[in-house]
């Protein structure tokens, strides 16, 4: 291991010898590991990618689908109040 692994090993291993230490430690993780984060070469914050998928609706077809089936997401999944 690296002169700095060594040292980060340490670190931890004293900041978790305590529960209030285990709990500063959880409680960063999340951001430890945006920290962490790449974000070279993505342009959305996903997986994968829609190369080959074609669609054949058109604006039309959209808007009478919304109007089809709106209706019934509404019933289904009520507007939070």
């Amino acid at each position: 291991m690296g002169h700095s692994l060594i040292e980060l090993e340490k670190s931890l291993e004293q900041l978790n010898k305590t529960p209030q230490g285990r709990r500063l430690f959880i409680q960063s993780l999340p951001v430890l590991l945006a920290g962490c984060a790449t974000t070279t070469g993505k342009g959305r914050h996903r997986e994968g990618n829609n190369s080959g998928q074609y669609n054949t609706m058109s604006v039309q077809d959209e808007r009478r689908m919304t109007d089809e089936y709106l209706p019934q997401m509404k019933k289904e999944y009520p507007t939070f109040k």
